[in-house]
């Protein structure tokens, strides 16, 4: 597994390559957070995961969790969590040969009815690789809009 350096929420917004989507949940924040805050349950609506699993207690910041994808394994960092409103974390290692750098963040903000979820999802290549890391990453917006979706529907049917 390759290392990555810990990035703090405020790259996610500046990364070189970012993925980012919003949909608006007729559940409250702490409905959606409980959903976000949940490690183990991720893959019950983030389908391209199979498994999450928490490797450093407490949950917060400076915990951490381990998220594989088929082949490709991601341990994480967690760099935000303010509950319920922002949720971050930082790629620390991954089975990704190309990745250099990488991170993920959720934002919630009330609204009437419900809230408005906005997940951002950063990465960089390594030197010479950012090319490839874009190409594998085209389809990446339109199947965050879809995780969003499904994150959508769960909150909403326990509401």
């Amino acid at each position: 597994m390759r290392a990555h350096p810990i990035k703090p929420p405020q790259w996610i917004a500046t990364a070189p390559i970012l993925n980012e989507a919003t949909v608006f949940i007729a559940a409250s924040p702490e409905r959606v957070w409980e959903l976000i805050a949940d490690n183990e349950g991720w893959p019950r609506w983030y389908r391209e995961l199979s498994k999450v699993e928490t490797t450093r207690a407490p949950a917060g910041v400076g915990g951490g969790r381990r998220a594989t994808a088929g082949k490709i394994v991601l341990e994480e960092t967690f760099t935000a969590w303010d509950a319920p409103s922002h949720w971050a974390l930082s790629i620390v290692g991954s089975t990704i040969p190309i990745l250099a750098a990488g991170g993920g963040e959720v934002l919630i903000k009330p609204s009437k009815g419900g809230c408005q979820v906005t997940y951002r999802q950063a990465m960089q290549g390594r030197p010479g690789f950012g090319w490839l890391l874009r190409l594998a990453n085209r389809q990446g917006q339109q199947k965050l809009q879809r995780t969003l979706g499904r994150l959508r529907d769960l909150a909403q049917a326990a509401s």
